[in-house]
């Protein structure tokens, strides 16, 4: 892979997370919520994690072209899962600490310190 190549993947990545977080996030955590999303986000990524280098490798010894659609398909997809995934969850912490500072009696001064 060359620097374009990575590139270009983490770019859709990025993309990706900036479309979950402004248009899926809200929806999710309404529907499962936060915890809950933050627990099958990580359990979703981490089965990605191990799963992907095993899936390539098994292509690679299959004769599967470095540079096949078969093989970006699965690279640009790893990383959509895991920066939607692990990216999200930092989103996901995020609304849970201005939730509990919300709470408390100072909570309009210091939720400018908690951002």
């Amino acid at each position: 892979w060359s620097p374009a190549d990575i590139g270009s993947t983490f770019m859709v990545g990025s993309i990706g997370l900036m479309s979950f977080s402004l248009l899926g996030f809200a929806v999710a955590a309404r529907r499962v919520g936060l915890i809950r999303l933050w627990v099958i986000s990580w359990c979703i990524a981490t089965t990605v994690l191990f799963t992907f280098p095993r899936v390539l490798t098994a292509a690679m010894g299959a004769g599967v072209e470095p540079k096949s659609v078969w093989v970006r398909v699965l690279n640009y997809g790893a990383q959509l899962v895991i920066s939607i995934l692990l990216g999200g969850n930092f989103v996901t912490i995020q609304v849970m600490v201005n939730a509990y500072v919300a709470t408390r009696a100072d909570g309009g001064h210091v939720l400018a310190l908690a951002n």
